[in-house]
């Protein structure tokens, strides 16, 4: 009676160990897509964050000469006689986010889901970031009788201070690339092959 049962045990057996098989392949693939889809994840947010940088720092820029330009005696007379409308706060500020909310975006998504080191860059180029826009708003000190009507200029100190700010966030941006590339596996900035044929 034994011998008619082999085939029965052993076909059962085979195929309880061909469905546990395909159960561990195709957990292991749900496993790699995960691993991958989080990888993309995190390479996007980063991706996000270093080119959110650079709008941002380039939107500092552009606040430094409005506030060059709209500044001095003949803004004044042109505010006052109608010719250019008095600057909305709220409107300043609706045009300010529209570059600094990506970069809180991006960052919040670095310390989500990048690297402790990654997460530990996002942040300082983000204060960066606000260093820029913070410097780029300073005003001169101010003396005389009509402060406000005074054309804003900027010396050598203020550009030297300007420019050091903005290499600043460069050895940052070029920093967080260089991390980005190490986690994605990839050579360091520099040290790319050309292939020679």
């Amino acid at each position: 009676m034994s011998s008619i049962w082999a085939p029965v045990v052993a076909a059962l057996g085979a195929s309880i160990l061909t469905a546990v098989a395909a159960l561990g392949v195709t957990w292991y693939s749900e496993h790699l897509h995960d691993i991958a889809a989080r990888r993309t994840r995190r390479r996007d947010a980063y991706t996000a964050l270093y080119n959110a940088s650079v709008v941002a720092a380039l939107r500092a820029s552009a606040l430094d000469v409005t506030i060059r330009v709209r500044s001095g005696i003949g803004e004044s007379v042109d505010v006052l006689l109608g010719k250019r409308k008095m600057l909305d706060p709220l409107e300043f500020h609706d045009w300010l986010m529209r570059d600094w909310v990506p970069v809180h975006e991006a960052a919040g998504r670095v310390m989500l889901l990048g690297s402790p080191a990654a997460a530990a860059l996002s942040r300082q180029i983000v204060l960066q970031c606000a260093t820029l826009v913070q410097h780029a708003t300073s005003l001169p000190p101010t003396a005389g009788a009509l402060p406000r009507v005074r054309q804003v200029r900027r010396d050598a100190d203020w550009l030297a201070k300007w420019n050091e700010e903005v290499e600043r966030l460069g050895e940052l941006r070029k920093q967080f690339a260089s991390l980005t590339r190490s986690e994605e596996g990839e050579l360091p900035l520099g040290e790319r092959r050309v292939p020679t044929s």
